[in-house]
């Protein structure tokens, strides 16, 4: 299966008299290439190779007057061979990637060239992991490894070159006792290491029940441990027209958390579907970014810092409504309490309360729907900067972000699709993001309002769609995002 694309959206200003730009020009053509060789004696071939190629435009500012044409432009080469084998009461899986990453900076003074910046940054990830399934009776075991060899050049850290490697190994039992109930237990250890932080050992243990078809019950516990990426580290953003810039920080420490994730689903009737949750997940050196100097007029200055101890607890609820096969309504709501402990206050960015609704409605049949959407986010208040500090503290209004969409099949192609499978063939789509214009340049930068139009098509029996790596870590199937050793943005 072959699929490609092409993607444009103009720069934009909070001025229109100016000449600086908030928002970047972005322009993105991407590619890619999926292939199943087919079934060999029991075992099965997979290719898969994707390039994307995305270039941002911009002109800033600086604090002397100084015009700056600014681009950056990103070339993403990704490419894997799995290898898998079954047999009646187990399989195995090889999995082998290399990914490439090439970013050029560069900024053009106008009518001089004492400004002028071009910079080059490299990164190579390669990858390769296996996986045994067993059979057992009422137990599926699963063992598996991954090793990663990343390296990173960029002329920001001189003639250091850095490269780290990172394994892992798991095992996970995925057991379904005979009960009257429908339910499953999945214990499961992860031990990673990185040779920038060394090692991590992460158990968890998960538990799903179905005490009948309208009810299911899910909970987990278990540590979290994710490391720094080398964007983190060591790479750097900057945004002189709207006064901002983000720094890497080489000082960053791995994030750890021990987390208790619970969720419930119940459906009294065929037309609706009310879920719940809670979680509460304890987390130490969590990775965030902050304001961490200027502001008062001066560039402000982002970085990522670790919070020492912290705590992110909250619950939501929500419900699906489906009155009719055609037309489906979705509610959510969201209480955080997400808190720096060794400073005593609620953590920078992130809202006590959101919530979100969505409505859809498909007219018509395929070859020739018509499928309408809309979907609203309001995010309450957010806090940045540190009240005790020489900056202070800022308050980020509540904000809500509203987007329309309509999609028109054209009937082309074998249709017999619906929302979740696209059907094959050629569709028109338009519509409208950020419909309200929330947003500001400081702590919000959000595009401003924006129309959208564009046709693209699909060929095939199923949505093209990667399938996760051998590597993955069977840990990793909770709705919280917490797994693969990695702690969740709650």
């Amino acid at each position: 299966a072959l699929s490609g694309g092409h993607h444009r959206s103009d720069g934009w200003r909070t001025d229109p008299s100016s000449i600086d730009t908030v928002g970047d020009d972005q322009r993105q053509s991407d590619g890619a290439l999926r292939a199943d060789l087919g079934d060999f004696k029991d075992h099965e071939i997979q290719l898969r190779s994707s390039y994307t190629r995305r270039d941002r435009l911009g002109v800033d500012i600086d604090s002397g007057g100084a015009v700056l044409d600014r681009q950056n432009r990103s070339d993403i080469l990704q490419s894997s061979l799995a290898l898998e084998g079954r047999r009646p009461t187990w399989s195995w899986r090889l999995g082998l990637g290399h990914a490439y990453w090439k970013d050029q900076y560069a900024v053009d003074q106008r009518g001089d060239v004492a400004l002028d910046v071009y910079e080059v940054a490299k990164d190579h990830l390669g990858r390769v992991g296996l996986q045994f399934d067993t059979q057992l009776p009422q137990q599926l075991l699963s063992v598996g490894s991954e090793v990663q060899l990343e390296s990173l050049q960029t002329p920001r850290l001189g003639e250091d070159s850095p490269f780290r490697t990172r394994g892992a190994v798991w095992v996970q039992d995925e057991w379904r006792p005979e009960v009257g109930a429908e339910l499953q237990i999945l214990p499961g250890i992860r031990l990673d290491y990185d040779s920038l932080f060394g090692l991590a050992f992460t158990p968890r243990v998960a538990m799903a029940v179905e005490p009948s078809d309208t009810l299911r019950l899910r909970a987990s516990y278990g540590l979290g441990y994710r490391a720094p990426s080398f964007r983190e580290l060591y790479l750097s953003f900057d945004n002189l027209s709207v006064g901002y810039v983000v720094r890497g920080n080489e000082q960053l420490q791995p994030e750890r958390a021990f987390s208790f994730n619970a969720d419930a689903s119940w459906a009294p009737h065929r037309v609706v579907e009310l879920h719940a949750r809670v979680y509460d997940v304890q987390l130490r050196d969590l990775i965030t970014t902050d304001l961490v100097s200027g502001g008062g007029g001066e560039t402000q200055r982002f970085g990522y810092v670790n919070v020492g101890t912290a705590a992110t607890r909250g619950l939501g609820a929500g419900t699906e409504l489906r009155p009719i096969d055609r037309i489906r309504i979705n509610l959510d709501y969201e209480l955080l309490d997400a808190r720096d402990l060794s400073n005593d206050r609620f953590l920078p960015g992130r809202a006590r309360h959101s919530g979100q609704a969505a409505f859809s409605l498909r007219v018509g049949q395929e070859p020739w729907a018509t499928d309408l959407s809309t979907r609203a986010a309001i995010f309450g208040p957010r806090i940045f900067g540190d009240p005790e500090s020489e900056m202070g503290e800022t308050t980020a209004p509540t904000f809500v972000s509203w987007d329309l969409q309509v999609r028109q099949s054209l009937g082309v192609g074998r249709g017999g699709g619906d929302r979740e499978r696209p059907a094959d063939g050629l569709e028109l789509f338009m519509g409208i993001e950020n419909l309200l214009g929330a947003g500001d340049a400081a702590t919000n930068p959000m595009p401003p309002r924006t129309y959208f139009l564009g046709i693209g098509g699909r060929l095939g029996p199923r949505p093209f769609a990667h399938r996760p790596s051998s590597g993955s870590n069977p840990l990793t199937q909770h709705p919280s995002g917490l797994g693969d050793g990695a702690v969740p943005a709650l």
